[in-house]
């Protein structure tokens, strides 16, 4: 789907909604992937630091209450089950690194603003939302413990790029290559068992690289994985995913198995 986050709901709800013949969807057998904001903090930034700006709340929330007023678009047209993602360590994508390598610290700030945010308005949507659930996935966990270890995965450093995805961490200045996206996938499969996500008979969950916290119950209305490493449209016969927001292309193959 091209497009912003809004006009892709906006084709969502024109083309899927009622639900055609050829996507049976309903609030059972659907999740809805969002993986929201790489683009909104990289643009933002730049305006955040030329008027000096410290504190990026204000900025986050304005971005949580459009991103939570498009999933509203979404829950009146029958979604229940959300898949999130928070903001991975934008500052170390090579494209935010200073000539010494050093992470921008504003982007840092940034992100860990955005993510605060994204966990308060998700527990508060839950709350106001009867019968939906949240999982947040710690995409801030699943880059960091790749990050951290680049020679655990075959990688000179942590910061350069080549557009083969693998003898590097990243594809390029600001897209990972296969280890983080592989290290994603895993956070992406922990947090579907974890929360629930999955179809009864689900295997059992395996080993995540990324640290993830459940905190949730079964009468739950929200289903939370909280980060613990910051302070802060596939369509299938029996199930699936449909697949919202700008995000990582190649992680999304991953989440048909949510279901």
């Amino acid at each position: 789907m091209p497009g912003d986050f809004i006009s892709q709901t906006d084709n969502f709800t024109t083309n899927l909604v009622p639900n055609p013949s050829y996507a049976q969807w309903n609030q059972n057998n659907a999740a809805f992937s969002v993986y929201f904001g790489t683009n909104d903090i990289n643009s933002l930034s730049t305006k955040v630091d030329s008027s000096s700006t410290t504190d990026y709340t204000p900025y986050a929330v304005k971005a949580m209450a459009s991103l939570f007023t498009t999933l509203d678009v979404l829950y009146t047209a029958g979604a229940r089950r959300f898949l999130l993602f928070n903001m991975s360590p934008l500052d170390r994508a090579p494209s935010h690194l200073d000539a010494s390598g050093v992470p921008n610290a504003s982007i840092a700030s940034f992100v860990s603003a955005w993510n605060d945010e994204l966990n308060l308005t998700a527990q508060n949507f839950g709350q106001g939302h009867p019968s939906s659930s949240i999982t947040l996935v710690d995409a801030h966990a699943a880059f960091t413990v790749v990050l951290d270890n680049p020679a655990g995965y075959n990688a000179p450093n942590a910061s350069c790029w080549n557009n083969d995805g693998k003898s590097c961490l990243w594809y390029d200045v600001l897209h990972p290559g296969q280890a983080i996206h592989a290290s994603l996938a895993k956070a992406v499969d922990r947090a579907c068992i974890q929360s629930g996500l999955y179809s009864s008979g689900a295997r059992e969950a395996q080993d995540a690289s990324a640290t993830v916290t459940a905190r949730s119950t079964v009468t739950q209305k929200s289903i939370l994985l909280t980060p613990s490493s910051t302070s802060a449209a596939g369509r299938g016969r029996n199930g699936g995913t449909i697949v919202l927001g700008m995000g990582l292309g190649l992680m999304w193959l991953v989440l048909g198995t949510c279901l």
